[in-house]
């Protein structure tokens, strides 16, 4: 038989790591750690900030919200202690994590977020957050930002059954990630700008426009990238773009196919590369790049074994229509 105090020692160890259920709402500072539940909603307000510690696993009951209105959170994982946002039954789904409203900025460092049943993160209407090395999967659309400023580093969006990150009216920037596997698409973005540096964007098959990104009247910008092994059944394997402007520097096109437009498909755009392969895209139209009345620069760019196939073909690299001016300087078609 244990000694009374070994037995009171061990009860007081099991209530140190039983699981805190977070109240509704909080409206001062506090660091939680260890695992915690929320049940129906944990609400920051009142310019509260919430700090997760490394370890932290927060389990979401089935429509369970973690909602931010006038006030910030940050999550501190580390590489060997991240922090997880997850459902608390295994097939669960929950409402994720909203962010409205909020002039102060959240951090997300070395997180796990899944099982969003409409998103993952929601960031509307003032918010601003900064996501670094974190991994968002199994949710229906990644991220849905609107009206907000979002900056992902090392982050890695996956296998969700909507698009990789769903946004309008926001300022992206994007650095170092991955963005593969989302069923709907990797990044829609509409009346918004995207900076897009080392990142590579791969695995799509969609059934509308843009397999990797879709973009309407947005100022795109493309730096040391890869485009690769996206498909759609319309316009833009790797990019469709209707207005705005489309600048891509050292960026790899490869393996991508549509019926329009195999890497790129673009109408009223301003399109601008330089440095860039196009390898093995495939269309009925513009194996490689399809433009409509999209002036076009082109410069030092290489257009390797790409094709067209079907009926009515046109330009196994380039079919451009209506698009002036079309300045096309030390490139190579093989």
């Amino acid at each position: 038989m244990k000694p009374l105090h070994l037995l009171i020692l061990l009860f007081l160890s099991a209530l140190s790591h039983a699981a805190i259920t977070l109240p509704d709402s909080i409206l001062s500072n506090i660091t939680y750690s260890d695992t915690v539940v929320i049940s129906k909603i944990f609400r920051i307000a009142g310019g509260a900030k919430v700090t997760f510690a490394p370890g932290t696993v927060v389990l979401v009951e089935n429509g369970g919200l973690f909602a931010v209105d006038r006030g910030s959170f940050s999550t501190q994982g580390t590489a060997k202690m991240p922090v997880y946002f997850k459902p608390k039954d295994q097939n669960g789904k929950w409402g994720g994590i909203m962010i409205v409203d909020s002039s102060a900025t959240s951090s997300m460092t070395y997180t796990s977020i899944e099982g969003g049943s409409q998103s993952n993160i929601l960031l509307a209407t003032k918010g601003h957050l900064n996501m670094k090395n974190c991994v968002l999967y199994d949710s229906h659309d990644g991220i849905y930002v609107q009206k907000a400023m979002l900056e992902l580093d090392s982050c890695d969006i996956k296998n969700n059954s909507g698009y990789g990150i769903l946004s309008g009216n926001t300022k992206l920037s994007i650095t170092n990630s991955t963005i593969s596997g989302n069923g709907e698409g990797g990044l829609f973005i509409s009346d918004g700008t995207l900076q897009l540096d080392t990142s590579i964007i791969y695995d799509h098959k969609v059934n509308s426009d843009g397999g990797a990104i879709n973009s309407r009247n947005s100022a795109i910008t493309i730096n040391k990238c890869e485009i690769t092994s996206n498909s759609s059944f319309v316009n833009g394997g790797g990019i469709y773009s209707i207005g705005g402007s489309l600048l891509c520097n050292n960026v790899l096109f490869s393996d991508n196919s549509a019926v329009i437009g195999g890497a790129i498909s673009a109408s009223g755009t301003k399109v601008s590369i330089s440095n860039a392969l196009f390898y093995h895209s495939s269309a009925t139209q513009g194996g490689a790049i399809k433009l409509y009345q999209s002036p076009l620069t082109v410069n030092r760019s290489y257009f390797v074994g790409n094709q067209v196939a079907g009926t009515n073909v046109f330009g196994a690299d380039m079919c451009i229509i209506e698009s002036k001016p079309c300045k096309i300087t030390n490139s190579l078609f093989s």
